[in-house]
């Protein structure tokens, strides 16, 4: 390549990989809104079976009924906020190895994966600010009732002042969300950066201001500010080292939108930096990587997704059928016997239409199950009709199997979904009968 083309290479790249990661800072916030949603319907199912005299109900009751609806609301909060914080870390990563992999640079034979502690930490972080906003909110609805019991106010005033106040909360969840997530996706580019940056003596990083109609000034007028990867941008007199970067004032962190891009000045390797990464054997990388992760489970140090992983997984497929979908990453028994890396995974708007026209038997209700169970339950894969292409198929109950078909080309922002549907015994044995284009 040439440095033109391996620049042209390279900013393409970089520009699907922002469009994915806006995908998947969408599914986050979607979960969320969910989740809020089901909290309200549980809440007013609750106050419904009560009578309109609540005293007659027994208040203790009712207050526990409630505090049950809400811790649950909470655990689905906290594993919608480790699902999405996870797959930011993945995507932050991504965002540098993709566009270099893209310009001829294959990071992964160089640098080793980077470490996770700080995603533990966030995690912990994260996790336990939505436990807060779920008790805070159970707190609000018992003062409600506390309200009707003394007669202040009415049963129907008090259901529809609940709902608005879980709205109050949903956007006291969505902030938590998009900057914690945001900021696993800075911190997992920015520790990137870090490691590569000994190999590739041209990289810089760049202030991207975001596509908010009315972001901040500060913000605005850093847009293109290039820095050294170590060294920090400056923001209206602050100096941050990425977008939300948690040492930061709350004014410039909290809800900000904008991103921590790489840049390349020229495409000069330091030699003698890929001569000693080389000297590593492949058993001492992978030694490495197992012990840099604290905590570790079993099934992880063997390179197997753990069973809570895959359920959690399975369930958070929720298809939006009006814009893109970022899903969960296949699983690591998966990647390890394709030869594949982890990156994103994509179904996007254009494809599911598409899906819908092709497989009109396939019901809306089934795309959620048939392709949590095809992608990350128990699963077997065989190579589809073109280079790159992997079939992931799971036998369903009722004898038939879903199959879900994946680009895994290395050259697009994440692995495509290209096709979803249902199949029988014959039609699929017919499929793994022909040879791959």
């Amino acid at each position: 390549m040439t440095p033109r083309q391996r620049y042209t290479a390279f900013l393409r790249e970089q520009t699907r990989q922002l469009a994915a990661w806006n995908a998947e800072r969408r599914a986050g916030a979607g979960d969320v809104m969910r989740v809020l949603a089901s909290a309200d319907t549980k809440v007013q199912a609750v106050l419904k079976k009560a009578s309109t005299d609540w005293q007659s109900y027994h208040y203790p009751k009712l207050k526990r009924a409630i505090d049950k609806a809400m811790e649950e609301v909470a655990q689905e909060l906290k594993a919608a906020a480790e699902l999405h914080q996870s797959r930011a870390f993945a995507f932050g990563r991504a965002s540098l190895d993709a566009p270099l992999g893209a310009a001829g640079f294959k990071l992964e034979l160089l640098a080793p994966v980077i470490n996770t502690r700080q995603l533990s930490a966030m995690r912990a972080f994260m996790t336990d600010r939505m436990d807060i906003i779920a008790a805070r909110a159970a707190e609000k609805i018992n003062g409600q009732m506390g309200l009707v019991m003394t007669g202040a106010q009415s049963h129907t005033a008090a259901m529809n002042s609940i709902s608005v106040l879980l709205q109050g909360d949903r956007g006291r969840a969505l902030t938590v969300m998009r900057t914690e997530i945001g900021r696993a996706y800075s911190v997992a580019g920015q520790e990137r950066m870090g490691e590569v940056r000994q190999y590739l003596p041209g990289l810089k990083k760049r202030w991207l201001k975001s596509g908010k109609l009315h972001g901040r000034l500060d913000h605005i007028a850093a847009d293109g500010q290039v820095r050294e990867v170590d060294e920090p941008f400056d923001i209206g007199g602050e100096k941050l080292m990425y977008p939300r970067d948690p040492n930061g004032s709350a004014k410039n962190t909290i809800n900000c939108g904008c991103e921590s891009i790489s840049h390349m000045d020229h495409w000069e390797v330091n030699e003698d930096a890929v001569t000693d990464a080389r000297q590593l054997e492949p058993q001492e990388k992978q030694a490495e990587r197992i012990d840099s992760k604290p905590g570790l489970d079993p099934a992880a140090a063997a390179g197997e997704t753990s069973q809570e992983e895959v359920q959690r997984k399975i369930s958070s497929v929720n298809i939006d059928f009006n814009r893109d979908n970022a899903l969960p990453g296949l699983n690591k028994e998966n990647l390890e016997a394709l030869g594949k890396p982890d990156r994103p995974m994509l179904f996007n708007k254009s494809t599911v239409s598409r899906n819908q026209i092709r497989h009109p038997e396939l019901h809306r209700s089934e795309y959620n199950a048939l392709m949590g169970k095809a992608l990350y339950g128990d699963n077997f894969t065989f190579p589809g009709h073109k280079r790159n292409y992997v079939n992931f198929v799971s036998r369903r109950e009722d004898g038939r199997y879903a199959l879900v078909l994946v680009d895994m080309s290395e050259r697009k922002a994440g692995y495509e979904v290209v096709h979803v549907m249902k199949i029988n015994k014959r039609n699929l044995d017919r499929m793994q009968k022909k040879k791959p284009g």
